[in-house]
């Protein structure tokens, strides 16, 4: 752009003008440099401070490291990364994976076989730098309880219940956890009040277990002569997975409180809405997956053959 005209000779009385130069291009010149420099002087003012503190563009959108995932690093409650997209695991039935966004509440799945690439985990490594892994979930542990009443509190929607080796007690968990699981367990009565993942029962027998509101999974394995108690409302969305197990039966009742149990206990005869024995899945030769769920008039079970795992993702999700 073309520069401003130089000012006019200073004037000092009786018309005496001081000159900038002697010499026009001079005067010029030296006005060039000024209006360049009075620019550039503007230039640095107006410039916003520096924070020293605060970490480059470049490093502040670097997100965690990643890695491609193996199906031992996907446990229900740790997070994982769909095409770099953080999520949440619920839940998995091999080799079917469901999770749910950070901040969505919709449910998603997808089949770790086929859709591999897509999963992601933080790099160990990275991880340990920043004092572990991102979305370790919390847990509580109760083992080794006979002939005892426990009541497990203090506990949140991001805590997992560990239950092992425990004998001949009754278990209370108040209020709503991630998830359960009961192992090498004997006549144990474990009732809980909802829960956001599954209920796995594995190596139990006499077990007796009781659902106030919600549970979406109940996954028994190598189990034998144990119950499950729902409440009515529960009867459309559950699903019950089992494998090596004998003598597994399925109770609804109009709802299930603390007062159910109690009368129970006592031996008193509760009206129930359905009784249904699931059969036995217990061949030693091979793993047999048997599947049971309430078809709007009954519970029907069916086994899942391995090669029927791989869903058609553009319908909804059929467990059988």
């Amino acid at each position: 752009s073309p520069l401003p005209p130089p000012p006019p000779p200073l004037s000092f009385g009786a018309g005496s003008p001081l000159p900038i130069c002697s010499s026009p291009v001079r005067r010029h010149s030296n006005w060039a440099a000024f209006v360049h420099q009075g620019f550039a002087t503007m230039n640095e003012e107006n410039k916003a401070p520096t924070d020293t503190n605060k970490p480059s563009e470049s490093k502040a959108s670097e997100g965690p490291k990643l890695r491609q995932a193996e199906w031992q690093d996907i446990n229900v409650g740790l997070s994982v990364y769909i095409r770099k997209k953080k999520a949440e695991v619920l839940r998995t039935d091999f080799p079917l994976i469901f999770w749910v966004y950070e901040g969505e509440k919709a449910e998603k799945h997808r089949s770790f076989t086929f859709d591999k690439e897509m999963f992601e985990v933080e790099d160990y490594k990275s991880a340990a730098k920043g004092g572990g892994l991102i979305g370790e979930p919390l847990c509580k542990t109760i083992k080794l309880i006979e002939d005892a009443e426990y009541d497990c509190v203090g506990v949140t929607p991001k805590h997992t219940v560990e239950i092992t080796n425990c004998r001949r007690s009754c278990i209370t968990v108040l209020g709503e956890v991630y998830g359960i699981s009961m192992t090498n367990c004997t006549d144990v009565t474990l009732l809980f009040h909802s829960l956001r993942a599954s209920c796995d029962i594995l190596k139990c027998a006499g077990c007796k277990v009781f659902c106030m509101t919600e549970c979406c999974l109940f996954d028994i394995q190598e189990s034998e002569n144990c119950k499950v108690a729902i409440g009515e409302k529960l009867l459309n969305t559950v699903l019950f997975s089992t494998i090596k197990t004998e003598k597994i039966a399925v109770e609804s009742f109009e709802q299930v409180t603390p007062e159910t149990v109690e009368m129970l206990r006592d031996g008193e005869d509760l009206e129930r809405i359905v009784q249904y024995e699931i059969p036995i899945s217990n061949d030693k030769q091979e793993e047999v997956e048997m599947r049971t769920k309430w078809n709007g008039q009954m519970f029907e079970t069916k086994t899942v053959e391995t090669k029927e795992l791989s869903p058609d993702f553009d319908k909804e999700f059929d467990p059988f």
